[in-house]
C-alpha cells in the first residue's frame, strides 16, 4: 500500500489519469525478501523523473478473482496454482495482483484479481 500511495502521488503530479485498477507484481517463488513493482494503467505514459513505464507481460495465464481481503489471498494463489497443476501446465512469473476495490467505499468488499502466467 505504501508503494501505491507513492505512485498515486507521482501520477497526480505528472497529470496522468488512471484508467484501471492499482496493482503489484510479485515473484512466483517467495523468498525471505519479496520484491516487485506497483503499477497503474494510465491513459498515456507518465513522463516523470524516477517513474518507470513498462508493459505487463502478454501471455497465457490463469486468472482468479478473490472476493475477500488480502489476509486470505493465499486461497486465490492455491486455486490458481492447483488449476495450473491439474492442467499439467507450468506456472511462470511475475504474478500480477490487481486491487479492484482499492478506491471504492471503505465498506466495499475487498476484491483482488490474481493473474499467474503460464510458461
Amino acid at each position: 500500500l505504501r508503494g501505491i500511495a507513492g505512485l498515486r502521488s507521482v501520477l497526480r503530479r505528472a497529470g496522468c489519469a488512471r484508467t484501471g485498477p492499482w496493482g503489484a507484481t510479485f515473484p512466483l517463488e517467495i523468498t525471505g525478501q519479496v520484491s516487485g513493482f506497483v503499477f497503474a494503467h494510465t491513459s498515456q505514459p507518465a513522463g516523470y523523473p524516477n517513474l518507470d513505464t513498462a508493459w505487463l507481460p502478454a501471455t497465457r495465464a490463469v486468472r482468479v478473482v478473490h472476493q475477500r481481503g488480502s489476509d486470505t489471498v493465499a486461497l486465490a494463489y492455491h486455486a490458481a496454482l492447483d488449476m495450473i497443476d491439474h492442467e499439467g501446465w507450468t506456472p511462470a512469473g511475475p504474478v500480477i495482483e490487481e486491487y479492484l476495490s482499492l478506491d471504492v467505499s471503505p465498506t466495499a468488499t475487498p476484491s483482488i484479481r490474481l493473474t499467474v502466467p503460464i510458461a
